[in-house]
């Protein structure tokens, strides 16, 4: 049944598999946002349903819809008048958008629907730790778990390579995190990047596990940067705790669907110098 389920997906042309990946994408962002407020807020996922924080209205269907529910309602709740925050708006559009291109990528695939639930665990993640600087164990060692079986039957990727990037990946960054706490006196990296790390390696193996450590390092530069220009001042910058595991989630989900290519492309840039 499932074998005959995927063989009629061969013929999905890839423009039509990538609008149902985008349109798929604004429910799952959506949904990614309720997790994510609900476990800062330490609610449940499942109860009490969708409602207004500030009057404890229920979010009726029609005010459900991603991004069209936000507009209409012009960023307000429709019973009070409170602010609907536009970071939600912003995660709906960024998960559409990165379903797509995953979409656009892997086709209608087996690799397209895991590297589906990678990404919304990557996002999830993300917006978790710029709310609060916490990367939960729930989803860091539960990534891991599923990523493990991913990247070795799914995506192919040679089991000795997976471990060997897992182990390495949360070694080295624990070893960095240890040695700027001792130096600095303060925590640089937080035990949740080394865990956050092991997902990641064993995704993109040993191979690919340098382009994570540059390209997070580029965005966190570049994230530190506008940070500065927003402040408009640089006083405080210094003691500012800023979140790395947006950026590591971003690189990562880069490599996963570019890494080779972008890879040969560092490795060009560095021998032309």
């Amino acid at each position: 049944m499932m074998s005959d389920f995927l063989s009629i997906l061969d013929y999905v042309p890839r423009s039509d598999w990538t609008i149902f990946s985008a349109i798929l994408g604004l429910f799952i962002g959506s949904f990614l946002n309720v997790v994510s407020d609900r476990y800062l807020s330490n609610e449940s996922i499942v109860w009490p349903p969708s409602h207004c924080t500030e009057c404890g209205h229920r979010l009726r269907i029609w005010e459900l819809i991603p991004v069209v529910s936000w507009v209409c309602l012009r960023g307000k709740c429709f019973s009070c008048g409170a602010k609907i925050g536009i970071c939600c708006l912003l995660a709906e559009l960024m998960t559409c958008a990165a379903m797509a291109a995953v979409g656009w990528v892997y086709g209608p695939t087996a690799a397209c629907f895991w590297v589906w639930v990678v990404t919304a665990i990557f996002i999830v993640m993300s917006l978790i730790d710029a709310q609060s600087t916490i990367l939960p164990d729930r989803f860091t060692l539960g990534g891991a778990v599923i990523a493990l079986p991913v990247s070795i039957f799914v995506l192919g990727n040679d089991w000795l390579n997976v471990l060997l990037g897992g182990v390495l990946g949360a070694a080295v960054f624990w070893l960095v995190g240890v040695l700027y706490l001792r130096r600095r006196g303060v925590e640089g990296l937080g035990f949740g990047d080394v865990k956050l790390m092991l997902m990641i390696g064993f995704l993109v193996t040993a191979e690919l596990l340098p382009l994570i450590v540059i390209m997070a390092g580029l965005a966190a530069v570049l994230g530190f940067a506008v940070a500065a220009l927003l402040r408009k001042s640089a006083e405080g910058l210094g003691s500012m705790e800023m979140p790395f595991g947006p950026y590591l989630c971003l690189a990562a989900w880069v490599t996963l669907l570019w890494g080779h290519d972008l890879w040969r492309l560092w490795i060009q840039f560095i021998l032309s110098i």
